[in-house]
């Protein structure tokens, strides 16, 4: 990847690969957590990890009626995924 951009309504937010010749790194610790909301959370939290994800926080059912968790990608990017609770 070297540029992802997004427009959410009217912000825009980019992501973009690391360009260490132009002084532009990751931080070392995440400042935020990107979160996506899914169809089938436990389906895409087993393909997460089979991909080399780590674990944050296990998927679990919230007391408001999502279930959601959050891991670690390869990239030291923190995710939170959540559904529906059915």
């Amino acid at each position: 990847m070297i540029d992802v951009q997004l427009w959410l309504g009217f912000v825009d937010a980019r992501a973009r690969d690391e360009f260490p010749e132009h002084g532009a790194l990751a931080p070392l610790n995440p400042s935020v957590v990107l979160y996506l909301h899914v169809d089938d959370i436990d389906a895409v939290w087993d393909r997460a990890l089979n991909a080399g994800a780590e674990v944050v926080r296990e998927v679990q059912d919230a007391p408001w009626g999502e279930r959601e968790g959050q891991i670690m990608d390869p990239f030291d990017i923190e995710v939170g995924a959540y559904a529906t609770s059915s």
